[in-house]
């Protein structure tokens, strides 16, 4: 028999990296998806409206990962410590840890595939912020044939980040049903 806190813990799990799972698809989905759907929108005003999106996703979604990973640890460690050695494999230990290596496994793939994109994307709202500060005019960047290439650009930028948001949806997806399968 599990210990008192095996199966609360489990459903925290579960509960977060499915709230998770939305924030994540919303972005893609509804965020940057609405933004993307203005196609004459300058791009100042598209980048401005990503940064914000970034922003407020950058406060809400590390702070749930790890979060969740961390309910993980501690279940899978109460349960090592208190567990019943007769449990059932996939309510033990290591499915636990599993869990939550699962779970956190959403911070290399963001260091790795999101944060340059993010980076690229803020370094240009800021050197279009500086330009725009100095006097530009606002066809130079709003308007001229090299800030029409460079809206593309972002544009693309910003369609590859939807595309690996996508897949980055998937890990706290695979972290709830991971977690479904040990209750």
């Amino acid at each position: 028999m599990p210990h008192a806190l095996y199966q609360p813990l489990l459903v925290a799990s579960a509960t977060i990296a499915s709230v998770l799972t939305g924030c994540q698809l919303s972005l893609s989905y509804v965020s940057v998806a609405a933004i993307l759907s203005a196609p004459d929108a300058p791009e100042y005003t598209a980048l401005t409206m990503w940064k914000t999106t970034f922003n407020r996703g950058f406060y809400l979604c590390p702070l749930q990962a790890m979060l969740c990973s961390a309910i993980f640890a501690v279940n899978s460690i109460v349960t090592l410590v208190y567990g019943d050695a007769s449990m059932p494999g996939h309510k033990g230990f290591l499915p636990l840890l599993i869990g939550g290596i699962i779970s956190i496994s959403l911070v290399p793939y963001t260091l790795v595939t999101i944060v340059p994109l993010e980076e690229t994307l803020l370094e240009r709202h800021g050197s279009l912020s500086r330009e725009l500060n100095q006097g530009a005019k606002n066809d130079k960047v709003h308007g001229d044939t090299a800030g029409v290439a460079a809206a593309i650009q972002t544009r693309a930028i910003m369609r590859k980040w939807i595309s690996l948001n996508y897949v980055r949806t998937l890990i706290p997806a695979l972290t709830v049903v991971w977690a479904w399968t040990m209750c």
